[in-house]
C-alpha cells in the first residue's frame, strides 16, 4: 500500500516543526549563555576595579603609617632593603636630637 502524498508531507511538516523548535530552544539557550558571559565579565571588570582601588588606599594608608610612625617600617619596608635615616626619624617622631 503506497502511503497517501498528503501524509508524507504532513510528516515532513511535523519533521520540519521539530527542527525549528529544536532551534529556536537551542538558540535561547545560547543567548542565555552570551548573557550570563556577559554578566561575568562585568563582574570581572568591576572586580579588577575594586581590587585596583583597594591597592590604591592600602598605599595611601601604608604612607600615612610610615609619616605618623616610621618604626613601622621596621616590619614592613626594611625587609624589602629600604632603610630609613636614623636621624630623620628621631625629627619625625617629634624628638629632634642635634647630630654631633
Amino acid at each position: 500500500v503506497l502511503p497517501l502524498p498528503g501524509c508524507q508531507a504532513q510528516r515532513e511538516l511535523d519533521e520540519l516543526s521539530d527542527q525549528v523548535a529544536k532551534l529556536r530552544v537551542h538558540r535561547q539557550s545560547s543567548m542565555r549563555m552570551g548573557a550570563l558571559l556577559e554578566k561575568e565579565q562585568a563582574e570581572r571588570e568591576r572586580l579588577a576595579e575594586e581590587l585596583r582601588v583597594l591597592t590604591k588606599r592600602s598605599q595611601i594608608m601604608e604612607r600615612r603609617l610610615l609619616r605618623k610612625d616610621p618604626s613601622w617600617a621596621n616590619k614592613t619596608t626594611r625587609a624589602h632593603g629600604q632603610t630609613l635615616d636614623p636621624k630623620r626619624e628621631k625629627v619625625e617622631r617629634g624628638r629632634f636630637i642635634m647630630p654631633t
